[in-house]
């Protein structure tokens, strides 16, 4: 039997087609099906109060200033928004699953130079179908996806850079990287920049490159990028509160906010919680890392030593960090599947086949999951749901039978099952949340309350009334108008938005109700009849 640490098996062009043709419709069937959760509401409105501003330099969340995050990913999001004319849930998840294939596409063309091409194809796969990003992130109009991608390349940058000593295209590279992740989202990218080039440089034996001049032509680049919009911003802005509400968003969920007990613990779970999120393929890598601690040395100039020393470094963070969520480490994935293909020991594939058994009982558990339409009525709410069924089950048991009977190709048909299954989890799973979501409910009962609201009538949410992201944006997007928060000064005739419970004093005329996700309060649409 050919063993995947012998010769990686290429797939067959047929075979590579179908994955490719089942994968990128899978990505996209039903983006925008569900209610947006708070984070994406969020990251969603403020582009859409930017484009209502035509302020594209100052965010804002329900008409305050908006320090959390800096803009550039709101522009990202505009581009698209734009292109496609509508602020829509499937528009920013779109350009998630374009951030996933440019992320996808840049690990294939940039690991294939030390992996090899078909291990390099692999990785690029198994970070598209890792459960987590498969079956939840994939699905969410979030911004760690798009980061991700450009903290991984420069990753990239200072390993293949440094290697061939282009030491000005390593510097000048590695920084306008890290512009673009510090406008995307602030202070991290400048841990992994320093961390990164201070280790790699230093384990190699540069460490006076770290003096350089091309080192501080880097540094200036980082600055005239970065200084260039916050210049802007300061015209009209005061600079010194970003910069300390960004300081404060990194430096939370660690020890000194969560205490020193729960700190311990995660340093425990860490390790599992990674190999659970990221399944099946994360399993791939107990026996690899396993051979670096057994042979206790890695050759000096390789790339996976890089993924090892780097990844670990940059990993720590997280490592000691109580609240991590999975979403935070997609750039280490490339850097993990290339020591889980390339440090797998030859009696792994030999001796030990528990992976290839793993996968196949997992294939044979999605296909009797993808009868479940056929039995449980909750699940036959999809159009043609029988056929769709019936043709899941077919694709997937006849997956099964060649899974068993070319072992060469068993990885490249587990990816090609776990598309299948994505698919299969667009058709059914999504429906079925659509209809027990009680984010459905506040979406609907948000633009219906909005929507009694005259457009020649000004709307403000009245004090700390709990008007969450999600209901912010849907309100906003129904009124075509930035709804502020406000406590005095209203005219008769002005609508509110107000917990009434809360402030039973303010004098309205009740209009309509919405509901909040949180707490699942009820809040009202009043007009106010003055004192």
């Amino acid at each position: 039997m050919a063993t995947l640490h012998d010769r990686f098996p290429s797939p067959s062009w047929s075979l590579l087609l179908l994955i490719l043709v089942v994968s990128l419709p899978a990505l996209c069937v039903h983006l925008g099906m569900l209610t947006y959760i708070d984070d994406e509401a969020i990251r969603a409105l403020v582009a859409l109060e930017m484009h209502l501003s035509e302020d594209y330099i100052t965010p804002t969340l329900s008409g305050d200033l908006y320090f959390n995050k800096p803009p550039l990913y709101n522009w990202f999001l505009l581009l698209f928004f734009g292109g496609s004319g509508a602020f829509a849930e499937w528009v920013s998840r779109g350009a998630t699953v374009f951030c996933l294939l440019g992320f996808g596409l840049t690990t294939f063309l940039s690991l294939r130079n030390v992996l090899g091409q078909d291990k390099a194809l692999m990785v690029a796969f198994m970070v598209i179908t890792s459960f987590r990003i498969l079956l939840y992130d994939s699905l969410q109009g979030l911004i760690d996806i798009g980061y991700s991608w450009v903290v991984f390349y420069l990753f990239w940058q200072v390993y293949w850079q440094s290697e061939r000593q282009r030491w000005w295209a390593l510097f000048l590279a590695v920084y306008a990287l890290a512009a673009v992740g510090f406008l995307l989202k602030g202070l991290p990218i400048v841990v992994f920049t320093g961390a990164s080039l201070i280790v790699w440089l230093v384990y190699r034996g540069w460490w006076r490159k770290l003096i350089s001049i091309q080192h501080i032509v880097g540094i200036i680049l980082w600055l005239v990028l970065v200084g260039s919009y916050y210049y802007l911003y300061a015209q009209s802005n005061d600079v010194q509160v970003v910069f300390a509400t960004l300081f404060e968003e990194s430096s939370k969920r660690t020890a000194a906010q969560y205490g020193i007990g729960k700190t311990i613990q995660h340093l425990f779970t860490f390790p599992f919680e990674l190999i659970y999120h990221f399944l099946p393929w994360s399993l791939l890598l107990v026996p690899a890392l396993g051979k670096w601690v057994r042979a206790r040395e890695l050759p000096q100039a390789s790339f996976l030593a890089f993924a090892l020393i780097v990844g670990g470094v940059n990993l720590i963070p997280y490592w000691i960090s109580v609240e991590v969520y999975p979403r935070y480490l997609f750039m280490f994935l490339p850097l993990l599947y290339s020591l889980a293909l390339g440090g797998i020991p030859d009696a792994f594939w030999q001796r030990r086949q528990w992976f290839y058994w793993i996968s196949g009982a997992l294939l044979v558990l999605m296909t009797l999951g993808a009868s479940l339409p056929l039995f449980w009525e909750r699940l036959q709410i999809s159009p043609f749901w029988m056929a769709k069924s019936l043709l899941i089950i077919a694709a997937l048991t006849t997956l099964l039978y060649f899974f068993w009977q070319q072992v060469q190709w068993q990885l490249w048909l587990l990816v090609l099952g776990l598309a299948i299954v994505r698919m299969g989890f667009d058709w059914f799973v999504l429906p079925d949340r659509y209809y027990d979501d009680w984010g459905t409910q506040v979406k609907e009962s948000t633009i219906q309350a909005v929507s009694v609201v005259p457009q020649d009538k000004p709307l403000y949410i009245y004090g700390r009334t709990a008007f969450q992201p999600t209901n912010a944006f849907y309100a906003t997007r129904t009124q075509q108008a930035i709804i502020p928060r406000k406590r005095t000064d209203f005219q008769p005739g002005d609508f509110l938005i107000i917990d009434t419970a809360k402030y039973p004093e303010i004098p309205i005329t009740w209009k309509a109700d919405f509901v909040v996700r949180f707490q699942h309060k009820t809040i009202q649409v009043g007009e106010y009849r003055g004192e």
